[in-house]
């Protein structure tokens, strides 16, 4: 499937969510005659007007609604209604994750937040992020970086579950490269997915690396990874630590900015930070950025362009994209 289609076929999988949820919440029935935003606020007891407004700048562009004078909206006749559609790629927990996240925006809109893994979400996560959707994109980063055969220091933020940083032992371990010198850490900041990736650390290198007998497996424990509970924002290491500093799919969780200049802070100089990200360019960005920020803390998308500015701006050099979602880029060297 090409990237257009692919992207389509998100797009009118959130759209239809978030029709649903809004036709749920009774919107439509109220803006049946011409409301401001301040009247939706007022209606639902709403506290968020920049996301209210985001709201009515995609249910404006999908034709849902239209601007009426005196900055009112109000809601146009609608032959077909947007219905949810599960993407080809996405497995039936990744299917709940977002309808789950979709179904929080109400409360969103109120003032609260949601914990990224609120509820089932933890679950969910354990199993989305071992699938190979998510496999297939880390793996594809990793070829991307000509890891050198030699001792060196590798730090994976945003671990979650653990199963990118197993991912990628198992990578390095295939390509022998894994030693007692090689050291590994990821580091996650929610205690639901690093007492996983802790207590399940053998399971799930075993999960990547299935070839080898799980006994054997257990013989080189002193090879595995560590995890550390941190966050991007502050990470818990001095700095020019790392020789390598990996992420997959954390950046839009964060202050992607901060996150950043504290990654490159710990890379040592002409060090590589590579990893995945889903780079999103209008239109799609504005929608799937709503759905991301029900949770705490998550800023949204962002483009490859604005990733290459900031890496630059925090002193990163020779930005390079391979696919969609992988990127990689080096400190400078003072």
């Amino acid at each position: 499937m090409k990237k257009k289609e692919l992207q389509n076929e998100f797009h009118v999988f959130f759209l239809g969510i978030l029709y649903s949820v809004l036709k749920q919440e009774g919107w439509f029935d109220f803006l049946k005659t011409s409301r401001t935003p301040n009247d939706i606020m007022d209606q639902f007891h709403y506290s968020e007007p920049e996301l209210i407004n985001e709201i009515l700048d995609i249910l404006v562009s999908e034709n849902i609604i239209k601007k009426t004078p005196r900055n009112g909206y109000e809601v146009i006749n609608i032959e077909h209604e947007p219905v949810i559609v599960k993407p080809a790629l996405f497995s039936d927990t990744y299917y709940n994750l977002w309808k789950t996240y979709g179904e929080a925006l109400p409360n969103r809109l109120r003032g609260n937040f949601m914990k990224y893994t609120q509820g089932q979400n933890s679950g969910n996560w354990e199993d989305a992020l071992k699938s190979p959707f998510y496999n297939s994109m880390r793996e594809a980063s990793f070829a991307f970086v000509n890891f050198k055969k030699k001792p060196f220091r590798l730090l994976d933020v945003g671990s979650g579950i653990g199963a990118s940083t197993a991912q990628l032992w198992n990578h390095l371990y295939q390509k022998q490269i894994i030693s007692e010198e090689t050291i590994i850490y990821g580091l996650e900041p929610d205690e639901k997915f690093l007492h996983i990736a802790i207590h399940k650390n053998i399971e799930v290198l075993h999960f990547f690396n299935n070839k080898i007998n799980l006994d054997e497996l257990k013989k080189m424990q002193d090879f595995f990874p560590h995890f550390k509970q941190g966050s991007a924002l502050k990470i818990p290491f001095d700095d020019n630590t790392f020789d390598y500093v990996y992420t997959s799919h954390m950046l839009y969780l964060t202050d992607p900015r901060k996150a950043l200049a504290e990654i490159l802070r710990v890379t040592k100089p002409n060090g590589t930070i590579f990893g995945t990200q889903a780079f999103l360019s209008k239109p799609y960005t504005h929608i799937w950025s709503l759905f991301m920020k029900v949770i705490e803390g998550a800023n949204g998308y962002f483009t490859k362009k604005e990733l290459a500015q900031w890496a630059k701006e925090a002193g990163g050099k020779d930005v390079a994209f391979a696919t969609p979602v992988v990127f990689k880029f080096r400190k400078n060297s003072n």
